[in-house]
């Protein structure tokens, strides 16, 4: 869980730096094209390539053109919000994927989901301030970007049925590789050597943040690993402070302390099983 929140903090550091002279498209078709290569090497070191097949192709597909999207609606928020702002945003995707798991899998409402979702919705306003503050494009993006990820973390829950986190990583960078690369090929910008450092660190930070995290989740419970998953909050403030100078907005704090209690009650009520509603 420590490999999974530095690399998610990394991740973002290495995003912010690449907007600079380049487009999401193409800082998510570096990324791709680094697990394509990394991944089945490791599998082969580890004597576990056979891990890498899937049995579910038309989910991975579907789960992965999700997730591409919600990762280049979090590349763009990466690039104008405070990283803190982002992360907190972000961490309203288990209300998302509450509520789309009663649609998509069948699953039934508890007061512990209700809690969640209704504290997620309040932290989101909380950190916006809707009618004190204009609420900007890049918020929303991170909003989208948000959905997106409780959406393919419901399929990231049906392929666990089938599939192994190796097959999980690897296909996510294969799949997604030419979502990105096809468009980044019409606004293609050179590559400099001072941008390389942060592409290596992009790819190897990605890899890191989804084997660490659902390692972790293999591991422990989820009433361990979820609350431990919001430490990233605090550990990006800290880094856009010592990078960037962002100031750190207490309101970002108090929001994401109502979303982080919102998901503590889910998990709390998940663990003590009461009468559907």
């Amino acid at each position: 869980m420590g490999i999974a929140l530095v690399s998610f903090a990394a991740m973002a550091i290495s995003v912010r730096e690449l907007t600079d002279t380049m487009r999401p498209f193409q800082i998510l078709a570096f990324r791709s094209i680094f697990g394509v290569i990394v991944v089945p090497l490791l599998a082969l070191a580890m004597g576990r390539l056979g891990e890498i097949r899937t049995g579910q192709f038309r989910l991975q597909l579907l789960r992965n053109t999700v997730h591409y999207g919600g990762q280049w609606f979090w590349a763009f928020g990466v690039a104008s919000l405070p990283l803190a702002t982002v992360f907190a945003l972000e961490f309203t995707a288990p209300a998302w994927a509450a509520l789309l798991a009663v649609l998509v899998l069948g699953e039934r409402m508890n007061p512990g989901r209700v809690l969640s979702v209704i504290c997620g919705l309040l932290g989101v306003v909380v950190i916006l301030r809707p009618g004190m503050e204009t609420i900007s494009l890049a918020a929303m993006s991170v909003l989208a970007a948000a959905f997106c990820y409780g959406v393919s973390h419901i399929g990231t829950k049906k392929l666990t049925r089938t599939d192994g986190v190796l097959a999980i990583v690897f296909w996510m960078s294969l799949l997604q590789l030419p979502m990105g690369l096809f468009p980044a090929l019409f606004d293609w910008a050179p590559v400099a050597w001072s941008d390389l450092p942060a592409i290596l660190s992009l790819g190897i930070s990605a890899l890191g943040a989804h084997y660490g995290l659902s390692n972790a989740l293999r591991r422990a419970d989820a009433t361990v690993v979820i609350p431990l998953d919001f430490l990233r909050l605090p550990l990006i403030a800290v880094a856009g402070f010592l990078f960037y100078a962002e100031g750190l907005d207490p309101m970002v704090l108090i929001g994401g302390g109502i979303i982080f209690v919102g998901i503590v009650l889910s998990l709390y009520f998940e663990r003590r099983p009461r009468k559907p509603l």
